[in-house]
């Protein structure tokens, strides 16, 4: 009962906009019954979002261990690892999220991004077209799968994910850019450097070069 007092007091600090009042709270919280999961989720989650990610990690870690088919810490933990370049843990993770949660759309999409950045194309390719079918769709998905069907030798298939990056989002700076190399690699050099030209323009807007890094 008191760990549950602590917890919503610190949701109390967080609607009055004072979230460093609410860290005590959440560790008070955890310090009073270390196996109730929300609290230490919470304290999870509020470290996670105030740069302390190694701190966030080991609630993370302590929470797989008390509940190992908790399909929102497992995410979590995942995303924590991959912001951390841990591949391999993080593809762990989001496969466990999956498992406990076969609807769980966004851990589905990380693990794809994950699959991506360890080359495993194939694996990356089921991963978004199971993101799209269930619905999400974005200009990022698209020139993420685009390239991977490049580097499946997909070119029909590459071309059309462009396509349909572009109708999503004709002046996103990661499609150009993508789509840009995609073009030179396949001797298109005009379309090539109308995207390279349309990048550059983009990027000299005011404002817009802090956001495309």
């Amino acid at each position: 009962r008191r760990a549950e007092q602590h917890r919503l007091g610190a949701g109390h600090h967080e609607a009055a906009g004072e979230s460093n009042r609410s860290l005590p709270c959440l560790e008070r919280a955890v310090a009073a019954n270390p196996q109730h999961r929300r609290a230490r989720k919470e304290l999870a989650l509020w470290l996670a979002a105030h740069g302390r990610a190694r701190e966030a990690v080991t609630q993370f870690e302590i929470l797989r261990e008390i509940a190992p088919n908790y399909a929102d810490v497992r995410f979590h933990l995942g995303l924590l690892y991959l912001d951390r370049g841990e591949m391999d843990r993080a593809g762990d993770e989001l496969t466990a999220a999956l498992a406990a949660n076969p609807r769980f759309t966004r851990a589905a999409l990380n693990l794809a991004r994950v699959r991506f950045e360890q080359h495993r194309w194939a694996e990356a390719k089921a991963g978004y077209e199971r993101v799209l079918a269930d619905g999400l769709d974005s200009c990022e998905i698209q020139t993420a799968l685009a390239e991977v069907h490049d580097r499946l030798g997909e070119a029909d298939e590459a071309e059309a994910s462009f396509v349909r990056a572009a109708h999503l989002g004709p002046d996103d700076a990661g499609l150009l850019r993508t789509r840009a190399d995609w073009y030179e690699r396949h001797d298109r050099h005009d379309e090539a450097r109308a995207d390279r030209a349309r990048l550059d323009n983009l990027l000299s807007k005011p404002g817009r070069l802090d956001e495309a890094a």
